[in-house]
């Protein structure tokens, strides 16, 4: 327990970093592909993923603008874009 209370200011920290990345990234890719984000569930998907991901050896890490940007000038997709266009 003493361990945990040693860690977990430096354990916020880095989460409100990666959360800040995240949305950053997000607003990005919105202004790119003329959508909008939802922030709420940005922030729950980055969460549980950063929390899931030590399991199963991943390190947990965040939305980078320069992956997000390359992929959309690539013509990358999410599923949700893929159905919805007509």
């Amino acid at each position: 327990m003493e361990k945990i209370r040693q860690l977990l200011p430096s354990a916020f920290t880095i989460a409100m970093l990666g959360a800040i990345e995240s949305l950053l990234s997000a607003s990005v890719a919105d202004g790119a592909i003329n959508e909008k984000h939802n922030s709420n569930m940005e922030l729950i998907a980055q969460g549980t993923a950063n929390i899931v991901v030590p399991f199963f050896g991943g390190i947990p890490v965040t939305g980078a603008i320069a992956r997000t940007m390359t992929n959309i000038k690539n013509g990358g997709k999410s599923l949700l874009r893929v159905l919805s266009t007509p």
